[in-house]
This record gives C-alpha cells, structure tokens and sequence, in this order.
C-alpha cells in the first residue's frame, strides 16, 4: 500500500476513502499493539519487524495451509483480501 520503514504515513497519504477511515484506524491500531507501527504525531511509521512480517506473509501462508490444509479456502480468502488491501481500502 505504500508503507516503507522510516517512513510516515496517513490515511490521507494513502488515499483511504472516507467511509474506510474506521476500518484503517482499527486496522492500525492493531499492528501498533503487535509492534509493527509505531504512532507519531500525524500519522504511523512502519517499523523494522514490520518489513520482517511483509516479507515473511507468504512462507506463513503455506506453513499454515501445510499444517491445518482443511482451512485452505480461509487461507486464500484472507490471502486474496490482502493482496487487494489497497484498493479495497480506497474504495
């Protein structure tokens, strides 16, 4: 979506639609209690482990499909709403 470590963003940088600002600010608030964004004073900042997770979504994908495959149509439902997260978000 835009996100790069050391870098701030808003929901206004990524072009969040209006009606989504609810959905982005919990989606948000979630990833800072995770430790994956820190909140600064206009907006968020990935951090390093946040780089760490991007990169490691697909290898985790298929460790979970391997480990429960009767989820596999939930694995790719989440999957397929993630890789369309952006565009979804900006309505």
């Amino acid at each position: 979506m835009g996100a790069i470590v050391g870098t701030k963003f808003t929901a206004d940088s990524l072009r969040v639609a209006a009606p989504m600002r609810p959905v982005f600010e919990r989606l948000m608030t979630s990833l800072e209690k995770r430790g994956l964004l820190t909140k600064v004073a206009a907006g968020y900042s990935p951090t390093p482990a946040f780089a760490a997770a991007a990169d490691s979504a697909q290898e985790a994908l298929r460790t979970f499909v391997a480990q429960h495959s009767g989820h596999l149509p939930e694995g790719l439902l989440c999957a397929g709403n993630c890789a369309e997260l952006g565009p979804i978000l900006r309505g």
